[in-house]
């Protein structure tokens, strides 16, 4: 005789989920200035000394995050912090889009737990590069769209913009994101008129 997996409440997923996420972020600021800076790192730390709208092969938003982190100081903790802290807030974001999808606080902790399980999710959150504004504003657009799409306010379509913006300033890759949701609104008869 089979039984059924337990069944984990709501409230329980949640607390785990932002226990999960504290003890992340405090092991990665622990972790993040034990180790010299790449080269990347470097060459992305010499934007921030030099800000522009622009650099010869990737967009500013990188230079922007490190010129804002060093404000505090030049040591290794201080460049990395941006990238542990724009982690932190994309987790959040995540939450809150697959809430805002699912209305489970199950999906919401297994969406997080499958991205902690991404070994190169790792590196992209604790060295400066420049994908950790882009996971910020990637969440934050799909979320957008998705309030967008239920509110029908234009207001949110142009928070979507602004936030899509941010994501191509923070990596050119960022143009896939409006083809899939291209393709998303191609294909759904529901939302294709958007």
């Amino acid at each position: 005789m089979q039984s059924d997996p337990p069944n984990i409440s709501q409230a329980t997923c949640r607390t785990l989920f932002w226990l999960f996420i504290a003890g992340i972020t405090a092991f990665r600021l622990l972790l993040c200035d034990k180790f010299g800076l790449g080269v990347d790192e470097s060459h992305y730390l010499m934007y921030s000394r030099h800000l522009a709208w622009g650099y010869f092969d990737h967009p500013p938003m990188v230079a922007f995050l490190a010129a804002l982190t060093t404000l505090f100081g030049d040591s290794v903790f201080f460049v990395r912090l941006g990238p542990v802290i724009c982690a932190a807030i994309s987790f959040v974001l995540l939450r809150y889009l697959a809430l805002a999808l699912y209305r489970d606080e199950r999906v919401a902790l297994g969406a997080l737990l499958l991205m902690n399980l991404m070994p190169y999710q790792h590196l992209l959150l604790v060295g400066l590069l420049p994908d950790a504004t882009l996971n910020i504003f990637w969440c934050a657009t799909l979320l957008a769209v998705w309030r967008a799409i239920k509110s029908a306010k234009w207001s949110m379509w142009i928070l979507t913009g602004l936030l899509f913006g941010g994501a191509l300033l923070s990596k050119y890759h960022a143009v896939l994101l409006a083809l899939c949701l291209l393709g998303y609104f191609i294909t759904s008869t529901q939302h294709r008129f958007w």
